[in-house]
């Protein structure tokens, strides 16, 4: 009897890892500006829109929400990883589905935001509430992980093998909760056991082309690796060192009795292949807020093949086609309104000229620029978004810089972090320069051929720091 208790509860650790761990990255600030508007206790600040239409699904799948959550000086916190697992027990197929961070969706009573800000805004019920909407699905159990946790986790698991395709580099001076030195990743191609922090790391970087497509590809190739690594008789021995790590990392409405439950007739799936799909959406800029925006009909058609395998019921389509007329009517109105509000508050300065064949004349006082004449000069909008008024100041920078700066303009809305969005795929070519005059700038790649300038500057309130 000894024995089957320690069977069971190595194998209860084991599917836990394996299920907290799924969406336990990339939960801590680098890359992502902090949101807006965070507040500390769930209160509304729009009315509650009617009660969401949401389908169990078929058979007898559970459904987890995984949340990686940042949590700072015992405040509410964000969730930075949003994941949703279905696990069917009938086929012993686990599938997970990664939610970008920056999906523009519903939160009740908060209107229409970021989907990370839902856990800032209620905890893990409205966290919940919001996924469900946007997919459309009921979820059955929410699961939370912390940063500390995670790499106590990893670590008492021995580490765990990653394959890296490329180098992966990264700085941000002034990340100062990364350590007095700021945020570093370097983390070089090849092979290698990676201890907690390092596959932390390795799982949160986005710096790069892919952007946050990649940073979720890496989440699962993690994944993965650990699931190879819990289903061997060896983790057994890990239990002593797993069981702290694990008390001190997950949080559940998981009753110990379902634990047990799922931990032995789970087993199996560990030794299964993983299914793992990830939603997807258009990039865009409302309020001068960068934004993934989603259709609905496909984003749900997409969820549910990878959680269930199988296309989707014609009644969740349908509601799905209804909820994305609501949805679609919420961001024409949320783009006029930032168009309104642009209209009366945006005053370009002095923008220079953009004829064909015509060279663009820089703002008043910019200086010649001191780059190789032969490197070509690349078209950017500026975005002043900081609400001191230091566009024309950062223009003139970037003409020093050998950029052509098309138009200045202010944002409504202070950006707490400055980024870039990338329309023509030049962040090999155009980073290093922009970083010259703006050190501290996130990288977002959203291609769009038919976008006016190459690449457009928001200036965020980081640069008044």
């Amino acid at each position: 009897m000894r024995t089957e208790r320690r069977f069971w509860l190595g194998w209860l650790l084991v599917g836990l890892v394996m299920i907290t761990l799924v969406g336990g990255f990339a939960f801590y600030k680098p890359f992502q500006a902090a949101p807006a508007a965070i507040v500390e206790s769930p209160v509304e600040t729009a009315p509650p829109p009617p009660p969401a239409v949401v389908e169990a699904l078929p058979g007898k799948r559970q459904t987890f929400l995984v949340m990686g959550v940042d949590i700072v000086d015992n405040e509410m916190g964000r969730t930075d990883s949003m994941v949703v697992v279905s696990y069917d027990p009938k086929e012993q197929r686990l599938a997970m589905l990664s939610i970008p961070r920056d999906t523009w969706a519903m939160i009740p009573g908060h209107g229409y935001d970021k989907i990370n800000h839902a856990y800032a805004f209620g905890g893990h019920t409205l966290a919940v509430d919001t996924v469900e909407r946007l997919l459309g699905i009921d979820i059955d159990h929410y699961l939370t992980v912390s940063f500390d946790g995670f790499t106590k986790v990893i670590d008492a698991l021995g580490g765990v093998e990653i394959a890296v395709d490329k180098r992966l580099y990264y700085e941000d001076p002034v990340d100062w909760r990364a350590g007095e030195d700021g945020l570093v990743i370097d983390i070089p191609p090849g092979l290698q056991t990676m201890d907690g922090e390092t596959a932390l790391k390795y799982s949160r970087f986005r710096a790069d082309e892919e952007g946050d497509i990649g940073r979720m590809r890496r989440q699962q190739q993690v994944i993965k690796e650990l699931m190879k690594k819990a289903a061997t008789p060896a983790m057994l021995s890990r239990v002593p060192q797993l069981i702290p790590a694990m008390a001190a990392t997950v949080g559940t409405d998981l009753s110990v009795a379902e634990m047990l439950k799922l931990a032995a007739v789970g087993r199996e799936a560990l030794t299964n292949p993983l299914v793992t799909g990830s939603l997807g959406g258009d990039g865009r800029l409302i309020d001068g807020v960068f934004y993934l925006v989603n259709n609905l009909v496909s984003s749900r058609s997409i969820a549910y093949e990878v959680l269930v395998g199988s296309e989707p019921e014609e009644s969740y389509l349908q509601q799905a086609a209804e909820d994305q007329r609501v949805y679609q009517a919420a961001l024409d109105e949320a783009i006029a309104r930032a168009a309104s509000v642009a209209d009366q508050m945006d005053t370009p300065e002095e923008p220079a000229s953009t004829e064909e064949g015509e060279t663009a004349t820089p703002p008043a006082g910019a200086e010649e620029p001191t780059t190789d004449p032969a490197v070509e000069q690349i078209t950017v909008a500026v975005v002043d978004a900081t609400g001191a008024g230091i566009g024309r100041e950062y223009a003139n920078k970037l003409w020093a810089a050998g950029f052509r700066v098309a138009r200045i303009s202010k944002s409504p809305k202070v950006l707490p972090r400055s980024l870039v969005i990338d329309h023509a795929g030049l962040q090999g070519q155009a980073e290093e320069r922009l970083r010259a005059v703006v050190p501290t700038i996130m990288w977002v790649s959203n291609p769009d051929p038919k976008a006016d300038q190459a690449l457009e500057i928001l200036l965020g309130a980081d640069l008044l720091e």
